[in-house]
């Protein structure tokens, strides 16, 4: 039994591994390190935590606490899964993870190679290949999908042995303010905690297929797993920050470059044009076979929500038709004005996963409901504030003010504190004054 419990965590571990990280998640960690140079160390703690360790224990929260997000979220109200649902399919999805697979593949797989090809002929090309995949639901990519990840570790583990072995310079300081936080905020982009809560369901059902349906083993598979998977995680992810901070001081490499440029850069400077070719294939394919999948998952939760009176088919024609809009104005542009997005959705998402995590010490579902509530409201100021001083919206200025009252708001992290409100008054109202219930049939 400890033997099988041991393989099948290593192979659902790499399994965990493969659902997380794509091709558009690797651009992150080395402008991270380009940024924080000589304090690469506390980008490094940041970026444990932000993409390490809180993604994971989303896995493991929605593990705990049932067998779906639907069952995670009931006490902050029915009404919550499918109105937080709708944030991240519309908001994060459809708007901004998808469209940037197309703008990655053409500045890291066509443009280094064909620098004349336009990226709208990329993306246009990429959008028509993601529908006729993606309208019938082919397997063809689930196929291929099991070689990419493998491929892209392996390419991934050489480049940062290689930069390990023959660093390619020396970190300097930066002067740019709270590394920490931004660091943190940084890697919301990443869409990982996204991932862990929204993929978790599929996982525990290939955890329960394993044969490990009872609820003590099954948690403790689920631990085991996200152990392995963490490993890689900080390898890979960890790895390539440092390698950015490595290169801060070279010529040619500052933080104007872009997030694609630089890690192109990178790979072209440790293994040269070989190395830009072996890099552009498998992120090609990988950045494919998440556009399909992000594709058909958006499809199919459009066509939930309205019982089918628009069908499947019609969302994806209709998806990758505005995602094609989007994916010509390349991958920073896509980032930055998904920016507002990400800050609302990701504080709720962070309390939700914690409170779960320790249910047992939550004294009733009033401080589990108003602490998600009141990271949801801080979330959205976040984005208010952040659209304020990015766009010069001065009608905003409320916004501002307020995050700038609020305990840690300069570093990023106001919506701590309103959480703890929260979780207080939720608790204090829920034990004094007993909440309506709706009258039974």
């Amino acid at each position: 039994m400890r033997k099988k419990m041991m393989f099948d965590s290593l192979v659902l571990g790499f399994a965990l591994f493969a659902i997380f990280f794509g091709a558009g998640n690797m651009i992150f960690p080395a402008m991270v390190g380009l940024n924080a140079g000589t304090e690469w160390p506390v980008a490094l703690v940041a970026a444990f935590l932000a993409i390490v360790v809180l993604p994971l224990l989303a896995v493991v929260a929605v593990a705990f606490g049932g067998e779906h997000l639907r069952d995670v979220c009931k006490p902050v109200g029915n009404w919550f899964f499918t109105f937080i649902s709708f944030l991240v399919f519309t908001f994060s999805s459809a708007t901004v993870s998808t469209p940037r697979t197309a703008a990655t593949t053409h500045e890291i797989s066509i443009q280094p190679l064909f620098p004349n090809v336009p990226i709208w002929a990329t993306v246009i090309v990429y959008f028509a290949v993601v529908l006729f995949l993606a309208i019938d639901k082919s397997k063809l990519l689930d196929r291929v999908g099991k070689f990419l990840t493998p491929a892209l570790l392996i390419f991934l583990v050489i480049i940062i042995v290689k930069g390990a072995i023959t660093p390619p310079g020396t970190p300097a300081p930066t002067g740019k303010p709270d590394i920490f936080g931004y660091t943190f905020r940084e890697f919301y982009f990443t869409g990982d905690l996204l991932s862990g809560i929204f993929f978790a369901t599929m996982f525990i059902q290939s955890v329960i297929a394993k044969g490990w349906g009872e609820e003590s083993k099954r948690k403790r598979m689920m631990l085991n797993t996200a152990i392995v998977a963490g490993i890689l995680f900080t390898f890979v992810y960890c790895g390539l920050l440092i390698l950015g901070a490595y290169v801060n001081a070279l010529p040619g490499f500052n933080a104007e470059m872009g997030r694609t440029a630089l890690l192109s850069g990178i790979v072209d400077m440790l293994l040269g044009k070989f190395g830009t070719v072996c890099l552009a294939i498998p992120v090609l394919l990988a950045c494919l076979t998440t556009g399909v999948g992000l594709v058909s998952l958006v499809s199919d939760f459009y066509a939930n929500l309205t019982k089918n009176k628009v069908p499947y088919k019609v969302w994806v024609i209709g998806i990758c038709i505005i995602c094609s809009l989007l994916g010509i104005f390349g991958v920073e542009k896509i980032i930055w004005f998904g920016t507002p997005s990400f800050y609302t959705i990701y504080p709720p998402l962070i309390v939700l996963t914690f409170v779960v995590l320790f249910k047992k010490f939550v004294p009733n579902d009033g401080a589990y409901k108003y602490s998600v509530l009141f990271a949801l409201a801080c979330g959205f100021i976040d984005a208010l504030d952040w659209m304020n001083t990015s766009l010069g919206w001065n009608v905003l200025g409320f916004a501002s003010s307020i995050r700038a009252f609020l305990p840690l708001g300069s570093l990023g992290f106001s919506w701590i504190a309103p959480a703890i409100a929260g979780f207080i008054i939720g608790g204090l109202k829920y034990r004094f004054v007993k909440p309506k219930t709706a009258p039974a049939n």
